[in-house]
């Protein structure tokens, strides 16, 4: 009967410990994947400033195209004119 009772301690105790270890699991899990969500999360936020960026950096540009560059002109003047 001793046996019995002994071999059923151990057997609790074996379970209590394979439940400490499954909750164990469960959190580490849990904060796994709320760093995935967070992670996610700030590179969507990313991925939506680099197109935004993207749009701004292609709009000053076409912008600056349109322009017409400096230009220097030169204009030839009669002798007369200098003196």
């Amino acid at each position: 009967m001793k046996d019995v009772i002994d071999s059923h301690i151990m057997a609790m105790a074996e379970a209590r410990r394979l439940l400490e270890r499954g909750s164990q699991a469960k959190r580490q899990h849990q904060r796994y994947f709320l760093n995935f969500l967070t992670l996610r999360q700030e590179a969507s936020l990313l991925s939506q400033q680099s197109y935004r960026l993207s749009c701004s950096l292609d709009a000053f540009s076409t912008q600056r195209s349109r322009q017409l560059p400096p230009v220097l002109t030169l204009v030839k003047a009669d002798r007369d004119e200098c003196q």
